[in-house]
């Protein structure tokens, strides 16, 4: 790597590089405007990834320094994209800030996977570059210490850098021997393929220092050392040569088995991202992930920085962004977090009817939970303005969220249907049982009956059965009234009606079912008639089928 103070430049940048000093071959020069267009109206992975070679080989620093930002701000990065951004950032250091820079990305790659080359390159980029680090001043060593305990979990602890602080003299010796055996210790207790070789070069350190290996530490190690034998056949069935195929995600599923067996919720951590590292885009390994730390780490922190590397992996998986939005539900974030999480989700390309009902349902699952009844009395008013100032949602604002639901979803699926009916069952049950308003619950069905679902028997019983639930049995009853007679599509019309018979049957008195009956049997007799002439047109065909044969 070139000395920094060496290579100073006078105005201390690099920026300077100007990429119209770079003779492009005409036809490359095509090909670049091209993808720029392209990716300026629709942001594509492999487009990115083919911009930004062409770059590379045509060397334009400036444009190549932004695609890489580009990238890293809309996709998740493999380790080898991170580090040859790393060592293009390299060939062009001048001065302190451009190693700032080259620090940045480091911090950015360590984010989106768990590789150790990336953690080593890092601690080997500033250990040699950073003048803090290189001068070994009290900045620098804490700095470098910080970096060895974060790189702590990608590749175990390693004591170089203490016994290098050490050899180099100067005061709190004793101080720093005291650093080196610690680190020396807790390395030992970890279960790792190099804990031979670390053992011997702690005995050797400690017999320097005219002392032997306390009894507890190699008690440890030898722990350490049975608890890497248990884990060998599982690191060698997920040893680097493997191909990333669905043997090498079973081996994976299996080691994660393992160490939850072990109740060691750290190690079940890292070999989670282990696996996602080779499995980025893999939803149900994210969702497994996420749903264990949830359960079992519970850092609020941690859980959330996972979800949004999960999301930013597999943006296009509406139930990952539902459990973002659970998730930050859950923690008790402000409305405005929940609202940021479903926009993010609603703008990030899912890709089905389903994946976009899944954000919209846990977002008004979030808002439903804020709510404030309006039935409050007046003694409870300080505590409703409290709340309020937390974030309490106004009945209107429910509303709201209800009707730009259903907005949404005409939007992006304008010939979607529901049948399931999730959107006005759920606020028709919130006007019901949240907001007190039995008539904005029925005005809720009423415009669903005048929408495309009026056509489906689903939306009319659906409608009864509320009222029936309610125990206002005259209303629900009016609601059959009034669909028995009409063409329901997909056989419907008898549906609704034998649905009527069990109503009165259950609720009614023998005299009321019998006037629904004389109102239905008609309808019930026709829809008999025509399913036994359909049976019968059947029977004719396959015969004459027989014949033919």
């Amino acid at each position: 790597m070139p000395d920094a103070e060496e290579s100073s430049s006078g105005d201390g940048s690099s920026s300077e590089d100007s990429d119209e000093e770079v003779e492009l071959d005409p036809q490359q020069l095509d090909k670049l405007m091209k993808i720029e267009g392209e990716l300026e109206t629709a942001p594509d992975y492999s487009k990115m990834i083919e911009y930004i070679g062409l770059l590379r080989q045509a060397k334009l620093r400036a444009r190549l320094r932004s695609a890489y930002e580009r990238m890293a701000s809309l996709f998740p990065m493999t380790e080898q994209l991170w580090l040859d951004w790393v060592n293009d950032e390299l060939e062009q250091v001048r001065s302190e800030e451009d190693i700032d820079r080259i620090q940045h990305i480091f911090q950015q790659a360590t984010q989106d996977y768990l590789s150790t080359n990336i953690w080593s390159q890092y601690l080997g980029f500033v250990a040699e570059l950073d003048p803090a680090v290189r001068g070994r001043t009290p900045a620098g060593v804490g700095k470098m210490r910080e970096l060895c305990e974060a790189a702590l979990t990608a590749a175990g602890l390693h004591a170089e850098f203490e016994l290098g602080l050490l050899e180099s003299g100067g005061q709190g010796q004793e101080k720093q021997a005291d650093k080196v055996r610690s680190t020396f210790q807790r390395q030992l207790q970890i279960p790792l393929a190099d804990h031979k070789e670390t053992l011997e070069a702690y005995k050797a350190w400690e017999a320097h220092q005219g002392k032997s290996v306390p009894p507890h530490v190699m008690k440890a190690a030898e722990k350490a050392a049975e608890a890497f034998t248990l884990r060998l056949p599982y690191e060698q069935a997920v040893s680097a040569d493997k191909p990333a195929d669905a043997a090498l995600l079973a081996a994976y599923l299996s080691y994660i088995k393992l160490e939850q067996a072990q109740k060691d919720p750290a190690r079940v951590q890292v070999v989670y991202e282990r696996a996602v590292t080779c499995f980025p885009v893999t939803a149900e390994l994210w969702a497994q992930y996420t749903k264990y730390l949830e359960h079992n780490l519970k850092v609020p922190s941690v859980v959330n920085a996972v979800y949004t590397r999960a999301t930013r992996n597999c943006y296009w998986v509406g139930s990952l962004w539902a459990c973002v939005c659970v998730c930050v539900d859950r923690f008790g974030a402000p409305k405005q977090g929940v609202c940021v999480c479903v926009w993010a989700a609603l703008s990030s390309g899912m890709q089905t009817v389903e994946d976009y009902m899944d954000v919209l349902l846990a977002h008004l699952d979030a808002l439903r939970h804020r709510t404030a009844s309006p039935s409050s009395t007046s003694a409870d008013s300080a505590s409703a303005s409290n709340s309020s100032a937390a974030g309490t949602v106004a009945p209107e604002e429910l509303r709201a969220a209800f009707a730009e639901a259903a907005a949404s979803l005409a939007a992006y699926w304008p010939s979607y249907q529901d049948r399931l009916l999730r959107l006005p069952s759920y606020q028709a049950h919130c006007e019901v049982h949240v907001l007190k308003d039995l008539a904005a619950a029925r005005k809720v069905w009423e415009d669903t009956l005048k929408s495309g679902l009026g056509r489906y028997y689903e939306a009319w019983l659906a409608y009864a059965n509320m009222e029936r639930g309610l125990r206002n049995l005259k209303e629900a009853r009016n609601v059959f009234k009034r669909a028995y007679s009409r063409r329901l599509e997909e056989g419907g019309q008898p549906l609704v009606c034998a649905e009527w018979l069990r109503f009165e049957r259950e609720e009614g008195s023998a005299d009321d079912l019998f006037h629904a009956s004389i109102k239905v049997d008609p309808v019930m007799e026709e829809a008999a008639a025509a399913a036994a002439a359909a049976a019968a047109d059947q029977q004719a065909a396959a015969a004459a089928k027989v014949r033919q044969c």
